[in-house]
Order: structure tokens, then sequence, then C-alpha cells
């Protein structure tokens, strides 16, 4: 015989895999999540992919693509990328940024890392309190990320993640319709996208 709490349990176990479930055969929405754009693809109905909580991603600016590994955190809205070397600067009158990505490997297998910057221009600025530490301004940019398929144009607060264990931290925007997360598992996906 099950105790109250045991029968609670359970009971919240049955609810929890109905709503994914339900989650997962609810078509992705008619609109980007807010920060993103999504490449139109042909079967927009089709049901999220599952993917482990680590992935790897390719992002680049169109001219530099780089792979990288990522950690999916559906407790974070917004995706931060590792960028190392930030150099703001003006575009026809608009502000810019230039960086590397720390911890991105070439898309050539065995490139250890490189060197070539991207370049982007700031969607806008943030400013991150931080316990015990004076509050930063961060540029944010919007640069493709491709994820088990998905090509999303998607926000990234810039950042020096070196002290993290992944370069690219994905948030709820980028993965909002489009991937159930399995916490327990990682490398489910590719990084290609179907263009």
């Amino acid at each position: 015989m099950m105790c109250r709490c045991e029968r609670d349990q359970a009971a919240w176990r049955v609810g929890a895999i109905v709503a994914l479930a339900v989650a997962a055969l609810v078509s992705a929405p008619a609109t980007a999540a807010p920060g993103t754009t999504e490449t139109p693809s042909s079967n927009s109905t089709r049901c999220p992919a599952i993917a482990g909580h680590v992935e790897a991603v390719t992002i680049g600016d169109g001219v530099t693509v780089l792979q990288v590994e990522a950690r999916l955190d559906t407790g974070a809205t917004t995706s931060s990328l590792d960028a190392r070397d930030i150099e703001r600067y003006r575009r026809n009158g608009e502000n810019w940024v230039r960086f590397r990505i720390g911890g991105a490997r070439g898309q050539e297998a065995g490139r250890p890392s490189v060197e070539a910057p991207i370049e982007a221009p700031v969607v806008r600025e943030v400013r991150i309190r931080r316990a015990g530490a004076p509050s930063q301004r961060r540029p944010v940019v919007a640069l493709p990320l491709c994820l088990a398929g998905n090509r999303v144009v998607t926000e990234f607060t810039l950042t020096d993640r070196a002290h993290l264990d992944f370069p690219i931290l994905v948030g709820r925007s980028a993965l909002q319709g489009r991937l159930v997360v399995d916490p327990g598992r990682t490398h489910l996906t590719t990084p290609r996208c179907n263009e």
C-alpha cells in the first residue's frame, strides 16, 4: 500500500509525462520566440526533437562557421556566448563588435582552434547585476545557430565564459517549440542544418 506522499509523487510523475507528451505533439509556434528568428522549413508542423543537455552546435557570422559544445539550459531565458578579445567599433554609424569564440573548433576535423574573428552588429546592451561584484554592461548580438537540424538566429550576450564548462549556453528563447531537452542524456543530435 502506498502512503499519501508516494501517491502524490506518482501522480506528479504521470502528470509530468502527460505534459511532456502533449508538448511534443503540439506543432511549432507560428512565430519565433522573442529574440529569435527561424529559417522556415518545409515541414513546419513537425514535433520538437529530443536533445541532450549537452550538444554540438555550429555558429558563425556567415564568413566564419565554428562547431562548439553547448549546454542547453531551460532555466536561462537568453543564450550566452564565450567571447574573447571583444573589440567594440562603429560601422556605418552603428555599434559593432569583433570577437573570438572561446573553445571553438573549425568545421574541419581535428582543427584545434580558430583565430578568425566573428563580427556582428550590437542588437542591444544588457546590464548584469552580480552578487558581491559591480554590475557589468554586456553587448548582445544576433547570430545564426544550428542545433539538431534547426537554424535559428538568436541573441547571445557576450561574456568571458572561460571558467565555465561550455563556451555556449543555449537558453529557452532558442529552444522553445523546437527541442525538448532530456537532462539525463548528451549528444543526441548533430549540428547540421537543413538549409
